[in-house]
């Protein structure tokens, strides 16, 4: 099917139609879907694409000997493009493209307030639009499976489109969100989903040995100060309180195992000491690891009988 989208994106190709899947899964923004082919060389670069609130993000479906992509005139990415290779790029940015030999490509429309987290919510900022080529397997697979719905001869279940769009949305945001810069600095913001994931997998991972809060903010983007900020509200807690608490969970499954020391217990979730431990133990469970172990023993042995 063709649409206003395809009409504005051949345009800029400088082809009569496109065809095109139109959703708005969220908040009755638009996302679209356009399959972009073209079996002669490209005379020029593009027209500049029609300039919205919104990403483009450009999946490519055939290995290219050459492109160019512009940003405000400026060249972002050159050279041979791969097959499955995927550009995102800031449609308030005026990007431009150019392609050698026959092209084929999947054009897809993502609005920013469709990438706010909830009403009211400052638009979605995603850190990928930098109009370089990257590899995206998940991106590729929707785009792929949108391809396969325009040309299933038959008009697609809305609510299956709408359904692909949702799961873009959401890849985008968990892979690829970030703050917007006009965000105050103060803002009483929690973690991303994919800053949050990133954090608890960080803490897991190391939870004998410990991370740094600047590695935990590297990883999460953010300045020290900001990404403390942002744990705080998302858990209520500090990182440093967050990891305690995990040593403290990883600790009470060991001692189910009567048969491994509480002084080793201490040592293989990242307390120094026995004593370290003791003191923790205490502070969070209000009895002593050996006490905890000797009621829990004793509550097992009467429901055995």
């Amino acid at each position: 099917m063709c649409s206003a989208y395809g009409t504005r994106l051949g345009q800029s190709f400088g082809v009569s139609s496109l065809a095109t899947l139109l959703a708005t899964p969220v908040r009755k923004a638009v996302f679209a879907m356009t399959d972009v082919r073209l079996n002669t060389p490209m005379e020029r670069p593009t027209a500049p694409l029609p300039r919205d609130r919104a990403y483009v993000i450009a999946v490519n479906l055939l290995p290219l000997q050459d492109h160019e992509m512009w940003i405000e005139g400026r060249s972002v990415s050159r050279g041979p493009l791969q097959e499955g290779a995927v550009m995102v790029a800031d449609l308030q940015q005026n990007p431009t493209f150019y392609a050698v030999g026959p092209f084929h490509s999947i054009w897809l429309q993502v609005p920013m307030d469709g990438l706010a987290i909830n009403d009211g919510a400052m638009d979605g900022v995603l850190s990928c639009a930098t109009g370089e080529a990257i590899a995206d397997p998940f991106v590729v697979v929707l785009a792929r499976t949108m391809l396969a719905m325009v040309n299933c001869g038959h008009r697609p279940s809305q609510t299956l489109v709408d359904h692909l769009f949702l799961a873009l949305r959401g890849h985008l945001l968990d892979t690829y969100g970030a703050m917007p810069a006009s965000q105050p600095r103060n803002a009483n913001r929690g973690l991303l989903p994919w800053q949050h994931r990133r954090a608890t997998a960080l803490i897991t991972e190391h939870l004998a040995s410990g991370i740094s809060l600047q590695s935990m903010a590297d990883a999460c983007q953010l300045a020290p100060s900001t990404f403390l900020r942002a744990f705080r509200n998302t858990f209520g807690e500090t990182p440093h309180q967050w990891l305690i608490g995990k040593r403290i969970d990883k600790a009470l499954d060991l001692m189910v195992d009567r048969c491994i020391s509480l002084a080793d217990i201490a040592l293989s979730v990242g307390f120094a000491d026995q004593s370290h431990f003791t003191r923790v133990f205490v502070g969070r469970m209000g009895v002593s690891p050996g006490a905890w172990r000797s009621a829990s023993r004793g509550k097992a042995l009467a429901a055995a009988e």
